[in-house]
């Protein structure tokens, strides 16, 4: 089984304008992986994500807006992350919000696949 790195890293922006920085996402995790993991418990919104896949076969990182279960649960974000390659998409508009985020890899696109990644891929998603 894969292990797992979670890192949580509180950042603050100070540019002197308040309301601007309780706009903007604080919150990063990053994980290796495949199986699901938790990003949020409480209403959060997605801002953007980094990842790297050293595998050589793409894989797709799946967001969900509830606990999953991996092939049945119908995710309500797919990236595909092409072999050997990197996907970076940050911005300071929300991309998509939900209650209890959850994200997982699989070597797959369909809602269905289960397939598991020889090697684990990093990805890092920012939120508030």
């Amino acid at each position: 089984m894969a292990q797992y790195l979670i890192q949580r890293i509180i950042q603050s922006f100070s540019n002197g304008n308040e309301t601007l920085q309780n706009d903007l996402p604080d919150k990063f995790r990053s994980f290796v992986g495949i199986t699901a993991q938790q990003l949020s418990i409480t209403k959060t919104n997605i801002y953007g994500y980094s990842c790297y896949n050293p595998n050589a076969v793409d894989v797709f990182l799946k967001f969900y807006n509830f606990i999953p279960t991996i092939g049945i649960t119908v995710p309500i974000w797919t990236v595909q992350i092409p072999s050997l390659n990197s996907v970076v998409l940050q911005g300071s508009e929300v991309l998509f919000n939900g209650e209890v985020i959850h994200v997982a890899i699989t070597t797959g696109y369909l809602d269905s696949d289960i397939g598991v990644p020889p090697i684990d891929s990093l990805i890092q998603i920012t939120y508030k």
